[in-house]
């Protein structure tokens, strides 16, 4: 088998099962309607509540240390701002050689006559019969 039939094979599969899961759901769920099964779980119920309200625990705070804030900073030093123009070099471009200069070459001028006969543009295929076996 070669790779085609293979993904073709697995591409069925899949659809197939997907179906074949949606259809199963289906007729799970209206059997569920139809004979009323219920879906929820049994609640038991108990007798006896305790109530007890959980003591309040100190929740330790991180340690972490203090950075001040980054749009608020001053430079650190005087010359810590260049006020230098940036020339970025813009990558040269590789071009093509120029084209060579090919000589025209003069052909005969058709001449333009009427013709009284009228052009046919379908073109005739020649008909050839085929041979019985």
């Amino acid at each position: 088998m070669d790779i085609q039939n293979i993904l073709n094979i697995a591409i069925q599969v899949i659809v197939m099962g997907f179906a074949s899961l949606m259809i199963i759901d289906f007729t799970n769920r209206l059997c569920d309607v139809v004979l009323g099964a219920p879906r929820q779980p049994q609640i038991t119920q108990q007798t006896q509540t305790i109530a007890s309200a959980p003591e309040p625990q100190p929740t330790p705070t991180p340690q972490f240390e203090e950075i001040p804030d980054p749009w608020s900073l001053e430079p650190q030093s005087p010359h810590h701002a260049v006020n230098a123009p940036v020339i970025l070099p813009f990558p040269t471009l590789r071009l093509l050689p120029p084209a060579k200069v090919q000589p025209i070459t003069q052909g005969r001028k058709r001449q333009t006559t009427k013709s009284t006969q009228p052009k046919s543009t379908r073109q005739s295929k020649p008909r050839t019969k085929a041979k019985a076996v």
